[in-house]
């Protein structure tokens, strides 16, 4: 369960006031449960979410926003669906750098 205000959470979202990198994150560990039209006919879309959400948060500098905590769960989520350890291995390092 994520710890958030949902109040306060759907008003960011709805006002665009969250990082393009969580919810590129957010996106990509969830949008394969959407069966809507515009969803289903693009190939690997969580895929391409994925690594925008990667790119943006390896050039973040305050690495101890929670949004890039959650960001990084679903990033390692979207990696645990797809079996990839390539991506898997780029967040496991960001919190060395």
């Amino acid at each position: 369960m994520m710890p958030v205000r949902i109040p306060e959470f759907l008003y960011n979202l709805k006002n665009n006031n969250l990082p393009l990198y969580f919810l590129y994150s957010f996106l990509a560990a969830g949008i394969d449960c959407l069966d809507e039209e515009p969803f289903n006919k693009i190939e690997d879309l969580d895929s391409r979410f994925a690594e925008l959400a990667i790119s943006r948060l390896l050039v973040e500098e305050d690495i101890f926003d929670p949004y890039v905590t959650w960001a990084s769960v679903f990033i390692i989520l979207y990696h645990w669906k797809r079996s990839e350890a390539k991506g898997y291995l780029k967040i496991s390092n960001f919190s060395k750098m």
